[in-house]
This record gives C-alpha cells, structure tokens and sequence, in this order.
C-alpha cells in the first residue's frame, strides 16, 4: 500500500462518527496483547457487521479523532527477540493476513492495521475468541447469540464470494487482474474506460464497491484473473503446479513448473504444457502407422477443471498439485469430496465454488454440471484405459489417471473397478451390464468371454454390483450397481 492510498483510507476512516465493532482508533498504545485481542475481536466483529475488513488506527485521538500522530513503529516492535508480526501470527488461530502500513497524514506519523473478517471460524488470540460490542472489546462466550450468527454467516457465505484484498483504487484493481484476457476468451474489444472495465467486473462478482468507495477483488476474481496468485496472501498457494518424475515413484523430479495466473488464464497453458511432455503412442491403423495420445485430451480437461471447482478455498496449505509419471497422471487438490467416491458417477451435482464452475462452464473449460466423472470414465472405456482411481488422504482429494494396461496386466482390484464403473455407467443412462458389454470395455474377443465372467464373479463377491434379477437364465443375466 503506498502513501497516497494508505492517507486516502485514513481519511475515509475519520469520516465514520466513532469507533465500532471493526473500527479503532489509538495514539500510542502498542501493548502486543492488546494488540492481539483487537485483531480477534474486529476480525469476529467485521464478519458480524458483514464487513470485509476491519481497521485499527494509530495517530488518532481516541475523544476527538484528531490527527496527533504517533510513535509506534510494528517494524521495530518486538516481544523478546522475536518480531511483532511473527508473534502475532503464533498466536492467532486460525491463521489472519492482517497486514501493517505506515504513512504521512498531515506531517503525522500513522500506522494503519488492516485486519480480514473472519470467514470460516471465529479467530482467537492466546485461546481466547474476542468480539467487538458496539466499540467495546468483550469475549465472545459471553455473548452466545453473537457467536450463532457469526456461525450462520460461515455457512451461508460462499468461499469464492469472501474478499481477498480490499481497499483498492482502480488503477490497483486493473494492475492486479488480467481484465484483458476476461475479453479475450469472450472474443470480445476492451471498453474505452476504466470505469466501464470495472462495471462490468462488477457484474460477474469479480470485484466489488466498499461503503467507503473503495474497491475488493473477491476470492472468485482473483482465482479466476490474477496476474499473479501470490499477490494475494490468502491465495497465494492457490498456484497450479504440474511436476514431471522420472519413472513410477517420486524419487527423482525432472521438470517443476508453477502457473500463478488465475485459472481462467493458466488453463489452456496448463493443459498444453501437458501435451507437450506427455508421451504419444504409436498404432497402427489400416496399414497406416500413426500417433494417438497416451491420455484422451477430454478426461485431462475434466480432471483439470473438476480439481479447481471442488477444492476447498479454507485450506491454505496444500497446493493444486499434477504429477505427471510414466505410467499415471495425478492430480491432487485441497478438500475431499462432497459425494461419496464410489457415487461420483451419475450423482446430484455438488461443489464448493459453484460459480466458479459456472464460469469455466460459459467459457467450454469443461463439461455440464454433474457430468465429469461420467466423462472421464466414458473417455477411459472408449481408449480401452485402466479405471480410475479416486482417494482422500489428510483432508485432500487425489484422482489417478492410468496409461494404457493389457488386460492381463491389470490386477484383480483393478478389473474390479473397471467393472464397477462400467456398471455404473451403464446404469447413468438406463441400461445394464453383461458379459457382452463388459468384454468391450476392456477390448476382449468373444473367444475369451470367460475371463470377463471370472471379473463379474468377483465383482459379485466383492459386493459392488448385482443381478438385476436373480430369476435370469445365467446366460442372459444382467447386472447393477450394488446401490441401486
């Protein structure tokens, strides 16, 4: 924040009649506990009063708000050997990106804190949860009515519509989002004005109007525009990175790249990038010798794009992650799944961030609504491909995609699966699995018809398809999903 921006906030600030539950005003106190308790407690307040950040102000006259300046500099403050920052931080839970500037209003020295709401749990210092009454700092348990509503706004506020930077002028908004590729992808000229760019930034959610006349880029604008994530602190892990190994296992990395533009820009790059170091496999066809690709270009798309609309915003920790291997592609997002895994298929929508997935719909980044898993399976079945695999570990989701396998190859537990997506897909468009249809998917000649009954026997045993009717003749018998 530079100086022009940081005196044009003082101001606006000094315009509000008095203190509140996200607003403060001090001279010269610069205690770390207090310190502490006031960022719990305007955090918890702003997220109350539907804020999306609260300040403390010092150089201000508590009674008068007059500009008095101050001597409080949080460069130089320190508990023991450690740094006011670094301290705060340890204690503080969950995690806050408040953020300290210095300026010049009136020939005075002011330090501005700039303090996020909260946005998925009440934040506490030291254990304690504050809360800001009127202009009042109180804890928080004593006030259980408060905290019901602070819960309810955690529950009702979606994650891609919470604020991720704040206080912005138009020129800041335009240098932190890529607005010129929103009007490349739409094949659309750039407006003749600023003011227009940002109207119509507004309207898709992007951004946002402050009461005091300020700009937010939401957490939906930044993910999808940024010219660089990091430029966000709360998303700064948000980076899309693609890690190439050699061999099956994570011993030895050959190749790291991180795509820090927003995914409506790094998208197709990502994707590129993809082709250009995944392996093509030659066949031959008719006589004719060519090269295919090792995995279908519309199940990496679907991958791609189901990672980033599912993943869970809250965790900051764990990064959009593809690793590519020589014989599976994996990709690794925070937050597991809202459907059961072994439901994925033909299962009522659900996500996290929905308009960002309604956005990377409008544009043809991927599939309808509900269709990705049924899209990936059907591109595995249709280039003969090992099933794949779904998990959760440590709060993540991870979806393995496998290169070509004969079938001899694949193990029981693979064969298995296979069995049981096909049924399932099968069963997603109102038809049932034999022997015949189980023989295609898996590109096996009728001579070999056994070795498929032997798969659909253990698909029995293991209790993840039935007859659909136990009263068939076996020659005719047809089978479903276990749940249906």
């Amino acid at each position: 924040m530079d100086n022009e921006r940081c005196q044009e906030i003082v101001k606006d600030l000094l315009e509000q009649s008095n203190e509140s539950e996200w607003l403060e005003f001090k001279h010269n106190n610069s205690d770390p506990n207090t310190i502490g308790q006031l960022i719990s407690a305007i955090s918890n307040g702003s997220n109350i009063k539907n804020k999306p950040s609260g300040w403390v102000v010092w150089g201000i006259e508590d009674n008068t708000q007059k500009i008095v300046g101050t001597t409080f500099d949080p460069d130089k403050k320190k508990i023991g050997k450690e740094e006011l920052k670094i301290w705060l931080l340890k204690n503080l839970k969950p995690a806050v990106q408040f953020n300290f500037t210095q300026c010049v209003v009136d020939c005075k020295n002011i330090v501005l804190l700039e303090i996020p709401a909260a946005t998925s749990a009440p934040i506490s210092f030291k254990g304690e949860r504050k809360v800001r009454i009127g202009s009042n700092t109180r804890n928080l348990l004593d006030f259980p009515e408060v905290e019901k509503s602070m819960w309810e706004n955690f529950k009702t506020s979606p994650q891609e519509e919470r604020s991720t930077a704040t206080g912005l002028n138009i020129k800041e908004v335009v240098s932190l989002l890529n607005y010129e590729a929103y009007y490349d992808l739409f094949k659309r000229p750039i407006p003749s004005s600023e003011e227009l760019i940002l109207e119509e930034l507004k309207n898709e959610g992007f951004i946002e109007k402050s009461d005091m006349q300020r700009w937010i880029i939401t957490n939906l604008g930044a993910l999808l525009f940024a010219k660089n994530l990091k430029d966000f602190r709360e998303l700064e892990r948000k980076a899309i990175n693609l890690i190439m190994y050699q061999g099956r296992s994570r011993v030895n990395s050959i190749n790291r790249e991180e795509f820090g533009e927003g995914y409506a820009v790094s998208f197709q790059k990502v994707l590129q990038k993809l082709d250009s170091i995944i392996p093509h496999k030659e066949i031959i066809r008719e006589g004719r010798r060519t090269t295919e690709k090792v995995y279908p270009d519309l199940a990496l798309r679907e991958l791609l794009a189901n990672a980033l609309i599912h993943q869970d915003i809250n965790l900051t920790n764990t990064l959009i992650l593809i690793e590519v291997f020589e014989d599976r592609i994996e990709i690794t997002n925070p937050g597991t799944s809202l459907v059961k895994i072994d439901r994925l298929i033909d299962s009522t929508p659900k996500t996290r961030n929905e308009k960002i997935a309604s956005f990377m719909r409008r544009v043809g980044f991927c599939e309808e609504a509900g269709t990705g898993a049924d899209k990936i399976v059907s591109a595995t079945e249709l280039n003969i491909l090992p099933p794949p695999l779904w998990e959760e570990f440590d709060g993540s989701f991870r979806a393995k995609f496998y290169a070509s396998k004969d079938f001899k190859d694949l193990t029981p537990k693979e064969r298995v699966r296979a069995c049981y997506l096909h049924t399932c897909l099968m069963h997603s468009v109102g038809e049932t699995m034999n022997n015949t249809t189980l023989r295609k998917r898996f590109g096996i000649s009728k001579r070999n018809k056994a070795q498929v009954s032997r798969v659909i026997n253990l698909a029995l045993y293991e209790g993840v398809i039935k007859k659909l009717d136990s009263s068939q003749g076996r020659r005719y018998v047809k089978y479903i999903p276990m749940w249906a």
